[in-house]
């Protein structure tokens, strides 16, 4: 029964992990930035909006950037990789 559960378990941690709404990694000047919280948008069209209102800057560069090209709320937290680059993590809230 414990073998059931637990293969059930992994089974929804295995699609959430896939699942493009969990999240996407795309890379930066700054380093590599994980998008978390994309349901209708993409991350291409995140990225050409960006591209378009605010040219030359990049997604995980301030959570403001994000508000401004019409995100409802957004939040950059950047680490250090082991590489020195910065792994950002980007959390968007899309409008209603």
């Amino acid at each position: 029964m414990r073998s059931i559960i637990l293969f059930g378990i992994l089974n929804v941690f295995c699609f959430l992990h896939h699942h493009p709404a969990c999240c996407q990694i795309v890379e930066t000047p700054l380093g590599k930035a994980e998008v978390i919280g994309l349901k209708s948008w993409t991350l291409q069209q995140v990225l050409d909006t960006l591209n378009s209102k605010l040219p030359n800057t990049s997604i995980d560069k301030c959570a403001t950037n994000l508000t401004y090209i019409g995100y409802a709320d957004a939040a950059v937290t950047r680490y250090f990789a082991e590489d020195g680059k910065f792994y950002s993590v980007v959390t968007l809230v899309e409008p209603q």
